[in-house]
């Protein structure tokens, strides 16, 4: 979301107001989302994503056998390092220690570490993998050796137990994307090499919308290094060993059963990453994105799949369908709605929203899905796009005759901006757009 308001400007959608007034009471006030904070999914549903994070990759390839560290996991940090960077890497370290039962600590010595980080550029890291952030290989000591090795580069697959990786983060970055990348890249070299596309509670989703390990992520590494568990197991091996692991680590969620998979057609997932691909082009991940929603309703799916190909739908569609760009975003927000752990996911729905409403001149609607985005927000610790919602409310308050209260939120989105964004003059380029979309 480089610049919500750009992607909004000059357009009046009267037909989309309807629509979305249709989809919520007086007031503007959408439908309320479930509990979050609190695991919400049974035994049976984390046993089967459980197995399926850890015995397939991202390409639908199965895996033959389990993996993880045996062996205490040290870490070195190397490269163009932003200062900035330690305070999201040490407390980092000490959640996966308590909460992910993983027994990980720093070291100085490059030759002693198991896992590199490497910072480098965004531009030598873009002259390689032109559309990925970060990214985490195993069996690579720097990202000298990886450039060097190319296609010579190990497979998880090959893996017989984890080993040495390779962690490479722009050095460039906000550093909300420094910690998101860490978060996430750092978790996968240490346990689930997958991503599932239904899960709307974990960042082993390639929808990116939460940056920081959950709960459920915490509960995957703590049941990856149960003593029980060994590197070498078989898929049959771990699933027979879920039930009395989670019984202990999870005696809420019940007995563990047969569930139906939900892993969706490998075509879909493709059309998914299309859509989430920059160099792809305009024409092309809209197109990506409307037969992905398509397919999702074909189907009935009432998860994070169905409702985040709407997102992106209506997200791509608003330059050229407004209308139908909102009628997907309203799609989007009732299937989140039915879903407990979707509060984030719903609040970047209305920030979406209250752009189209600040664009077609509703700044009172502006306010309120502003202003009702904000708290999850603020939980999930997304500053970049708590940010966007500052500016979206200091803009409405604007139009509304409140221009002292528009002023302090300026404040505030700018303070936001230095940790969301990595360049400073962000936030003030969207502070002019809003102004010129009166």
């Amino acid at each position: 979301m480089t610049s919500l308001i750009s992607a909004l400007r000059g357009l009046v959608l009267p037909a989309a107001l309807a629509l979305l007034s249709a989809c919520a009471p007086t007031g503007f006030e959408p439908e309320t989302a479930g509990p979050q904070g609190v695991l919400t999914r049974t035994n049976s549903q984390t046993a089967a994503d459980f197995l399926d994070l850890f015995f397939r990759l991202e390409s639908g390839r199965e895996l033959e056998r389990f993996t993880r560290y045996e062996h205490p996991v040290k870490l070195v940090v190397t490269g163009a390092v932003p200062k900035a960077a330690w305070a999201e890497i040490d407390p980092l370290l000490r959640r996966l220690r308590r909460e992910g039962g993983v027994p990980i600590s720093r070291t100085r010595h490059r030759a002693k570490a198991d896992l590199v980080v490497e910072f480098v550029p965004r531009a030598e890291l873009r002259a390689f993998v032109p559309d990925i952030a970060c990214f985490v290989v195993p069996e690579q000591a720097s990202f000298a050796e990886y450039v060097r090795d190319g296609a010579k580069i190990t497979s998880w697959a090959d893996l017989q137990t984890r080993g040495r990786a390779l962690l490479v983060i722009p050095s460039d970055s906000a550093l909300q994307e420094i910690r998101d990348c860490l978060h996430e890249e750092l978790a996968q070299a240490l346990g689930p090499v997958n991503d599932l596309w239904h899960l709307s509670d974990s960042v082993f989703n390639d929808d990116n919308v939460h940056g920081r390990l959950t709960g459920f992520d915490m509960l995957m590494l703590r049941l990856a290094y149960q003593p029980e568990l060994k590197s070498g197991m078989s898929r049959d091996e771990v699933a027979a060993l879920l039930p009395a692991l989670l019984a202990r680590l999870n005696p809420e969620g019940g007995a563990v059963l047969p569930l139906p998979s939900r892993l969706p057609p490998r075509w879909w997932a493709e059309e998914m990453q299309k859509v989430l691909t920059p160099s792809a082009g305009a024409a092309v991940r809209l197109a990506a994105a409307e037969r992905a929603a398509a397919f999702a309703d074909s189907r009935g799916w009432q998860d994070n799949r169905r409702a985040f190909a709407h997102f992106l739908a209506g997200y791509h569609s608003l330059a050229v369908n407004p209308d139908r760009a909102v009628a997907h975003f309203a799609q989007s927000r009732r299937l989140y709605a039915d879903l407990p752990d979707a509060d984030l996911h719903i609040a970047l729905v209305d920030l979406q929203m209250a752009g189209v409403f600040l664009a077609a001149a509703e700044p009172e609607a502006t306010l309120f899905l502003a202003e009702q985005a904000a708290e999850a927000l603020k939980t999930a610790d997304d500053r970049a796009s708590l940010a966007v919602s500052y500016l979206l409310r200091a803009e409405a308050l604007e139009r509304l005759g409140r221009p002292d209260e528009a002023a302090a939120l300026r404040l505030d989105s700018l303070s936001l901006a230095g940790y969301g964004f990595s360049n400073e003059a962000a936030l003030p380029e969207l502070l002019r757009d809003a102004g010129q979309a009166r």
